[in-house]
């Protein structure tokens, strides 16, 4: 029964985290806090957008994020799914993301843990169908 209990307490703690997580990366992207994003993101980051793959350094990556946003002119931010992957270490998030055109876009998150913080490792922009 007492294992019952750890195990549930630790489920929650781990929920929590994941939303609170998620939360904080939805109002950095809604927000356009890419000075702040920054401190969220590893040093090397694979970012996708469209067809194009890169492994860049966090700032080049954040300024293509920071264009592509800007481009698309996103005026509603939905979370779509925060959770981890089959692999305990492997978060992710997806934010979908809309614009006054009825454009979609899907933005996905990949996160990692760096030392003792969970950093963004990887960023895909899929247009949403």
């Amino acid at each position: 029964m007492k294992n019952m209990i750890i195990g549930f307490a630790l489920l929650l703690f781990t929920s929590m985290n994941a939303s609170a997580q998620s939360s904080e990366y939805m109002r950095i992207f809604k927000a356009g806090s890419y000075a702040e994003l920054n401190r969220h993101m590893a040093d090397e980051v694979h970012l996708e957008i469209g067809r194009t793959k890169e492994i860049l350094d966090k700032s080049s990556a954040i300024a293509k994020v920071r264009e592509r946003l800007n481009r698309f002119g996103a005026t509603e931010w939905e979370m779509i799914h925060r959770g981890e992957s089959e692999q305990k270490d492997a978060n992710y998030y997806i934010v979908k993301a809309g614009n006054s055109k009825a454009e979609g876009l899907r933005i996905f998150i990949h996160t990692s843990v760096e030392g003792s913080k969970r950093k963004i490792t990887a960023i895909r922009f899929r247009r949403a169908l």
